[in-house]
């Protein structure tokens, strides 16, 4: 997925509408609600990039996720995040 800085150069794309590939077609357009500065989305080794979040019920993926801010030194909340259920 090209990330929003991409899609909107110099603009805010909250709110904003997009189509994505799917398969040989395109999926309905769904909606923008948030978008991040930078950040690492599958494994802490990744390079941090621009990400931009679609509703749920508009891109439902069965997998859960868990967004983590941290004040300070993030890898001392490693530990806990882990052993999170």
């Amino acid at each position: 997925m090209k990330r929003w800085r991409a899609v909107w150069p110099d603009q805010n794309p909250l709110g904003k509408r997009l189509a994505m590939a799917e398969g040989r077609g395109m999926s309905p357009l769904m909606e923008v609600v948030g978008v991040t500065k930078d950040g690492k989305y599958r494994t802490v080794f990744d390079r941090p990039r621009a990400n931009m979040f679609l509703p749920l019920l508009q891109q439902y993926q069965a997998e859960a996720t868990m967004h983590v801010r941290a004040a300070g030194d993030p890898s001392k909340l490693s530990g806990a995040v882990q052993h999170m259920k």
